[in-house]
């Protein structure tokens, strides 16, 4: 049986995602002084955003290069570029403590960049697609970055038979697009019910 998320279009869903992003780092940034309710919500947050680039990268950019033709290209090139700056800051994370001064500013940086980023996207970039593509093409999509959320393994069911392909978010973000793939066609179809939600978003 679907369930609500199934229903939704894609910019429907990556907006949700967005919001989910935004509450994380709202929730970092609350539990200040609770370093392990920071550290749970601070892997949490980078794992989140890790996902987002790669979900983009194997449900967004084939659409936006087919449809959209050399605007579709240039949006990539684009993306490209901030996920390069962004993947680099996460790298760097993974090496710093999280709650320390470094971790913080590095962490503001990816948000900065990644609120522009999310903005653009939200504004431009995807009513646009929604266009090109149609209601019942759209819903594909975002059943396809949906399956792309499995890559976080916070998002996994701890029933799930599945072995997450990569053990840290430098190892995914830096995994070569090929790899993503083979790793992205070996999970769960579009009707499985233990598909990731996203969360309601923090009011």
């Amino acid at each position: 049986m679907s369930s609500p998320e199934d229903a939704k279009t894609l910019i429907e869903t990556i907006k949700r995602h967005h919001r989910e992003i935004e509450s994380f780092y709202d929730e970092y940034l609350d539990n200040v002084g609770n370093p392990e309710a920071q550290k749970r919500w601070g892997t949490q947050l980078m794992w989140g955003i890790g996902t987002y680039y790669v979900a983009g990268e194997l449900a967004l950019y084939p659409i936006y290069e087919k449809e959209l033709g050399e605007e579709g290209k240039q949006i990539v090139e684009y993306g490209n570029r901030n996920h390069e700056f962004v993947k680099s800051r996460l790298k760097l994370l993974e090496s710093m403590k999280i709650g320390s001064e470094m971790f913080n500013n590095t962490l503001r940086e990816i948000m900065r960049r990644l609120t522009d980023h999310m903005f653009v996207e939200e504004s431009q970039y995807l009513p646009l697609i929604e266009q090109k593509i149609g209601q019942g093409r759209s819903h594909e999509a975002a059943q396809k970055f949906i399956r792309a959320r499995l890559f976080d393994p916070t998002k996994n069911s701890p029933d799930q038979h599945h072995k997450h392909p990569f053990a840290s978010i430098e190892s995914l973000v830096t995994a070569p697009l090929e790899k993503l793939r083979d790793a992205f066609s070996h999970f769960p179809d579009e009707d499985d019910p233990k598909l990731p939600q996203a969360a309601p978003a923090k009011n």
